[in-house]
C-alpha cells in the first residue's frame, strides 16, 4: 500500500523546498500542480463529517453540510481539481454523496436561512407564506392534501466508521485520476493537511503522512514585504509589523508540536539549506525513502540561501527585525552558527 504524503506548511515557509527534495527520488510519485486541500477547506471533508456527526443534534445541519459540500464541489473553489482529473471530480463528488446516503426525501426545512443571503431568505419567506395561503384555500376546493411549499433533500447517512472508508475510497479514486497505475510507493500531495492540526485530516486519507514546514519570522516578514504584498496582495499581515507578530504567533500557538505523533515531521525550511545534509536524511528516514536518484537536481541549498537572512539584502527593515527578534525569540533561527557573508543571488520565489 502506498504512502499519501502531505507536504504542509504557512504561506510563503518554503514546503516547496521540500516538494523539489522529494523530486529527486523515483520512488515518489509527485502532484504539486495545485493544493489539495479538499479536507480542511470550508465545507470540506473535516466540516461534512462534524455536522453529519458530531453536529447532528440539530436536523438542518446535514442538510446544509450536504448541500455546502455539493456547491464547493461544483463550483469555482475547486474548479483547478476538476481541471487536474479531467472533469471527473464532479462525478466522483456526487458518487460519494449518494454512497453515505441510506435514504433520502423530500421535506420541508428551514435550510435556506442557511444557505441563502438575508435578502433571499426574506423572499422565501413572505413566498412560502403566500403558497401555504394558496395551499389551504385550494385544499378546500379539491379536497386533496397537496404540498407547494419548497422543500429540501432530506438525507440519512450511513455510520461514522463507514462514512471514514467511504471518504477514503473518494479520494483515493480522485488521485487514481492523477496516478493512471498502480503504485506502492510515495504519493506526494501539495497541502492536503491543515499545518496546525494535520491529523483532523488524516482519517480521510490512505496511509497518511505530514511533513510540516515553517521558516524564521523575521525572513517570513521581508518576503512578504518584498514579494508578496507588491504582486499578489497580502496573503498574511504585511506593511505593518505589530500586525505580522500578532499573526504568526497565534498561528504558530495553535500548532500542536508536543504530540509526538510518528506520522508527522516538522522541518524548518533554514536547516534544509544550512543542515542539508542531517535535515534531508530525516526525511529520507521519515518516508522510508532509499534511491535518491537525482541529488540536487530540483532543490539546490546554495541556491536557496538566497531566501534565508534577508535583512542582509533590504537594510532599511532592520527596525522592523528588531522588533520581531524582541517579540518573537522562540521562533528565530540561529544564524549565528553559520557564515554571515550570504551570496547575493536572485531570490527563488
Amino acid at each position: 500500500m502506498y504512502k499519501t504524503v502531505g507536504v504542509c506548511g504557512f504561506v510563503s515557509t518554503g514546503s516547496s523546498a521540500i516538494v523539489d527534495f522529494l523530486k529527486e527520488f523515483d520512488e515518489n510519485k509527485i502532484f504539486d500542480s495545485l493544493e489539495f486541500f479538499l479536507s480542511y477547506v470550508p465545507d470540506g471533508l473535516v466540516d461534512l463529517y462534524y455536522h453529519l456527526f458530531d453536529g447532528f443534534l440539530y436536523r438542518d445541519s446535514s442538510i446544509v453540510a450536504i448541500e455546502r459540500f455539493l456547491r464547493l464541489c461544483h463550483g469555482n473553489a475547486l474548479k483547478s481539481l476538476n481541471k487536474a482529473t479531467g472533469g471527473r471530480f464532479i462525478t466522483l463528488s456526487d458518487n460519494f454523496i449518494d454512497a453515505i446516503t441510506l435514504l433520502c426525501w423530500k421535506g420541508r426545512t428551514r435550510a435556506d436561512y442557511y444557505l441563502y443571503p438575508s435578502s433571499r431568505r426574506e423572499l422565501f419567506r413572505y413566498t412560502a407564506y403566500a403558497l401555504k395561503r394558496i395551499t389551504l384555500l385550494l385544499e378546500s376546493v379539491i379536497k386533496v392534501k397537496i404540498n407547494l411549499l419548497r422543500t429540501h433533500q432530506y438525507r440519512f447517512t450511513v455510520a461514522p466508521e463507514d462514512f471514514i472508508l467511504l471518504a477514503q475510497k473518494y479520494v483515493r479514486d480522485i488521485l487514481a485520476c492523477f496516478y493512471e497505475d498502480e503504485y506502492f510507493g510515495n504519493y506526494i500531495l501539495d497541502q492536503p493537511y491543515s499545518p496546525t492540526n494535520p491529523q483532523k485530516c488524516f482519517p480521510f486519507f490512505d496511509n497518511p503522512s505530514a511533513v510540516i514546514v515553517d521558516r524564521d519570522p523575521r525572513d517570513l516578514y521581508l518576503h512578504g514585504e518584498k514579494f508578496l504584498r507588491p504582486r499578489s496582495g497580502r496573503m498574511y499581515p504585511s506593511g505593518n509589523v505589530y500586525d505580522f507578530v500578532k499573526y504568526f504567533r497565534r498561528s504558530r500557538q495553535s500548532m500542536n508540536m508536543s504530540n509526538k505523533d510518528l506520522r508527522i515531521i516538522y522541518v524548518q525550511y533554514e536547516d534544509m539549506v544550512y543542515e542539508y545534509k542531517n535535515t534531508t536524511k530525516r526525511i529520507e528516514e521519515f518516508l522510508s525513502l532509499n534511491n535518491h536518484n537525482n541529488p540536487k537536481k530540483w532543490f539546490d541549498p546554495e541556491k536557496s540561501i538566497n531566501n534565508t537572512q534577508l535583512v542582509t539584502r533590504f537594510p532599511e527593515y532592520e527596525k522592523d527585525v528588531a522588533y520581531i527578534e524582541a517579540q518573537l525569540p522562540e521562533y528565530l533561527y540561529n544564524f549565528n552558527r553559520y557564515p554571515t557573508n550570504i551570496p547575493m543571488g536572485p531570490m527563488i520565489c
